[in-house]
């Protein structure tokens, strides 16, 4: 606290051995000066103080305000903020399905950071909804560059994995299979490891597609052939339907043709079955021959086509025919002499119903029949051939000579 001095009032300096404005002694008491000191003076003195030290705080607030003002505008024109600021502008546009306008902040946000994965992930996200797959592709590729931690570079590449495989997919579906298969080409020499092995998988399946292998073929044409299945040679090839598939090979099915020689054998012998009593039986015969397998492999290749050796487990021959006479004895003995005696007035009606169920007493004998244990073996040479599959013309291995084929593979299946 300053001392101050009794003689005027006036402060003292420090130290001082006179006051400075009366010259009176620094340590003259008030008894010495035979006065009282000056109270108003020294409180007049006291007040300015006061007042000066509110003004610097007044002054110091409003620096303050100043400084933060300048902070926060600073701030708010950072390259930090306005990222932050396109990036939310981005998200609300995406959530909102303006896709064009999220585009625009993303690639406004990754302008000032491109090191921003979700700026790239989202991006892409769009594109690929856009089926804009080459785009997608290229601003994923455009984030991996930009990003070197393990984290973030895994993330990138497995959308990148994720868009090669839709925008193959999507290509297929449009029918052009080379470009689909460039795209995963191109794709494993982007991705990591695992990534490149599944984009591998993916155009091997492609290339199979376009170019089944004929031992491939051959199997699913014995499917079509012997157990009327089409499912596997309309799988393999690409047909729209079965339908397709028969028409394809001239072929009615199966069951068409064994209804249509069933039929005509009947008629001959003056007998008649209703629609659903050769469909029983048809079905019946077809059920038997599903029980017949195959296996199928390249033996051999040649400039010109490939030998594929097809192994065929089908049924004894014998066993079959002993299998018709026993339906044939049961029959025989069947019939009582009521229905000899109208078989021998040439009753159709009569000789229809022991037909019918002669026929059905012979499919369930062969239903009892199991395929042979050694196979038969059949060598089909195949070539490239075009074929129509569901109006698109396809180079596929099929057999030279079909006629040949279908007659080789039925001999092999009744041994």
């Amino acid at each position: 606290m300053g001392k101050f001095c009794v003689q005027c009032g006036a402060k003292l300096e420090e130290n001082a051995a006179f006051c400075s404005k009366c010259g009176a002694p620094a340590g003259m008491t008030e008894k010495d000066s035979g006065k009282a000191p000056d109270k108003e003076a020294a409180g007049k003195e006291k007040s300015g103080s006061g007042k000066r030290i509110a003004v610097i705080s007044v002054i110091a607030v409003v620096l303050l305000l100043l400084l933060a003002g300048v902070g926060s505008a600073m701030y708010l024109s950072s390259d930090k903020y306005q990222c932050k600021r396109n990036v939310r502008l981005a998200d609300k546009n995406y959530e909102a399905e303006a896709y064009e306008e999220a585009l625009s902040y993303y690639e406004a946000a990754l302008d000032l950071d491109d090191t921003l994965v979700e700026a790239y992930l989202k991006s892409a996200d769009i594109y690929l909804k856009e089926d804009s797959y080459e785009k997608a592709l290229k601003i994923l590729k455009r984030g991996m560059k930009k990003n070197e931690d393990e984290e973030s570079w895994e993330l990138l590449n497995e959308e990148y994995e994720k868009v090669c495989l839709e925008g193959a997919d999507f290509l297929l579906d449009s029918g052009e299979y080379e470009q689909a298969i460039d795209l995963l080409k191109e794709g494993q020499e982007v991705v990591g490891a695992v990534s490149a092995a599944a984009l591998a998988d993916k155009e091997k399946e492609i290339q199979e597609y376009l170019f089944p292998s004929a031992d491939k073929t051959v199997a699913a044409l014995f499917e079509v052939y012997v157990k009327n299945n089409a499912g596997p040679i309309q799988e393999l090839l690409g047909f729209a339907s079965e339908e397709d598939v028969y028409q394809a090979f001239h072929e009615k099915g199966i069951d068409m043709e064994l209804a249509s020689q069933l039929s005509m054998e009947l008629v001959d012998a003056g007998i008649t079955l209703s629609d659903d009593e050769m469909e029983e039986l048809v079905d019946s015969y077809v059920k038997f021959l599903s029980k017949a397998e195959c296996t199928a492999e390249i033996e051999s290749e040649s400039d010109n086509g490939v030998f594929v050796a097809l192994e065929v487990y089908g049924f004894s021959f014998d066993e079959m025919t002993q299998a018709m006479l026993d339906a044939s004895d049961r029959m025989v003995n069947s019939v009582t002499y009521k229905d000899q005696l109208a078989l021998a007035a040439g009753e159709m009606e009569v000789l229809s119903a022991y037909m019918q169920q002669y026929l059905k007493d012979l499919f369930d004998e062969l239903s009892e029949i199991e395929i042979n244990t050694e196979p038969v073996e059949v060598i089909v040479y195949c070539e490239k051939v075009p074929i129509n599959v569901s109006g698109t013309e396809r180079i596929v291995y099929l057999p030279s000579d079909m006629d040949r084929f279908s007659y080789d593979i039925e001999n092999a299946v009744f041994q």
